[in-house]
């Protein structure tokens, strides 16, 4: 994995440097290359009919060439960046394999395949608020407009934190909360976190807890009720210990 971060920041460094250095690729445009794309697809699936595998290889390395280029364009003009295309592409993987990152279940590819088209049907073409703070959030850090290091948002947190405690109005509760929820998604933005899969993550976790909590509580003829919490922060402890 080290071996391939190298890798891939050593490849990045050789496209910003012919951005600056080239005088045909610091010409070039999205649209510009945009007949590139479809020159390199249809050359790998030319190589893949012809089962060339070294051909393979190299048309991937072609196409990865004007993708990278075209993300380096993107960032240079503050539109998107590679980062943020992984990251778009990582939620769309995840929300599209439902029996691998949720609780549904997929036996067979025709299973998945119907499943594939049921949450692409869900798909929207607005973002989630999630997305758009931490766009909004990256926008005004490309600006300067942003804390110098990590500590400065952590700092932030706190202060919103005690700021929702010690008010008692709910309409300034609502206001208060709203900042936390903002300041949280800042720092996922600082540590390189993507907000949607960090929460997707935790839902996952919470329900399986939840749900051997709930299995536990059953076997033992307790009920699930607030007088019975101490017994059911023990089932979840227990849970929460063997996924260690």
């Amino acid at each position: 994995m080290e071996q391939l971060q190298h890798e891939l920041a050593e490849f990045i460094y050789l496209i910003k440097r012919l951005r600056v250095e080239c005088p045909w690729d610091r010409v070039q445009t999205i649209d510009s290359l945009s007949n590139n794309i479809l020159e390199e697809s249809e050359e790998i699936a030319d190589a893949v009919r012809r089962k060339d595998i070294q051909d393979i290889e190299e048309e991937l390395g072609d196409l990865l060439l004007v993708i990278t280029m075209i993300a380096e364009i993107g960032s240079e003009k503050k539109y998107f960046n590679l980062q943020s295309i992984i990251n778009r592409i990582k939620r769309k993987v995840i929300f599209r394999h439902p029996h691998i990152f949720s609780d549904q279940v997929a036996e067979s590819p025709e299973e998945v395949k119907k499943i594939w088209q049921k949450m692409k049907e869900l798909e929207t073409p607005s973002k989630t608020i999630l997305n758009r703070v931490a766009e909004e959030q990256k926008h005004a850090s490309q600006l300067g407009f942003d804390w110098p290091d990590v500590e400065g948002v952590y700092d932030k947190l706190q202060e919103e934190i005690s700021e929702l405690r010690h008010t008692g109005d709910h309409n300034q509760q609502v206001d208060e909360l709203g900042d936390i929820l903002f300041v949280v998604v800042h720092l996922a933005n600082h540590l390189n976190i993507d907000p949607e899969i960090a929460l997707q993550h935790t839902l996952k976790k919470f329900k399986t807890r939840f749900k051997y909590v709930q299995q536990e509580m059953s076997k033992n003829n307790v009920s699930m009720e607030k007088s019975n919490l101490e017994i059911m922060e023990k089932y979840w402890r227990e849970k929460a210990e063997q996924e260690q």
